[in-house]
């Protein structure tokens, strides 16, 4: 239900405003990246603001100039608002100062201690990781997946199930992992990079 919820306000509305946590690891940047390339092919307007500045270790990833320190004064245009790999909205640090509470917010997310802030939440617990969720939106959604996609999703779900060691790695983790792998790019090189 919150799937078909998403996908309609996704429809429904032109512009989009998209966080994540403080200090964010790769999960969060590359679930916001990876939205962003999806509302992007729709014709949608994105901005991604983080409360800090991307560290520099995480340079590489494509598209990341896109995501935008906040900045006090500085007023974004939206319709909705979509938080993603964050349990709690104070966790979005000073960009929760750009919320509207008379604009959708969506909350998509794999921790179990989510309070369930949006006015729309997509929380699964079970889920290896935020890009786990969101691999998952994005099909329902009919998303045509592209390789940079893909390598969004890909480094989301590795670094957060740390390589597929950790107890959060499923059956299903593996089988999303084996069709993102479809894109040909290089995991050695990626592992590198991280």
């Amino acid at each position: 239900m919150s799937m078909k919820k998403i996908i309609q306000a996704i429809q429904a509305n032109k512009r989009f405003l998209i966080s994540t946590h403080v200090n964010p690891d790769p999960d969060a940047l590359c679930s916001e990246l990876a939205l962003a390339v999806y509302l992007r092919s729709l014709g949608k307007t994105v901005a991604i603001i983080n409360d800090q500045a991307v560290p520099s270790r995480f340079q590489f990833l494509s598209g990341i100039r896109r995501v935008k320190r906040y900045q006090e004064n500085k007023k974004v245009a939206y319709d909705v608002a979509i938080v993603v790999d964050c349990g709690e909205l104070d966790r979005i640090g000073r960009v929760g100062h750009l919320i509207q509470k008379d604009k959708a917010l969506i909350n998509i997310d794999h921790h179990i201690t989510n309070d369930l802030f949006g006015s729309i939440n997509l929380v699964q617990p079970k889920a290896s990781s935020t890009a786990e969720v969101l691999y998952e939106l994005l099909l329902k959604a009919r998303c045509s997946f592209a390789k940079n996609l893909a390598i969004h999703l890909y480094t989301g779900i590795v670094t957060d199930t740390g390589s597929f060691r950790y107890e959060n790695t499923t059956a299903r983790t593996h089988a999303i992992a084996s069709e993102l792998l479809k894109f040909n790019f290089s995991v050695s090189q990626l592992y590198k990079k991280l």
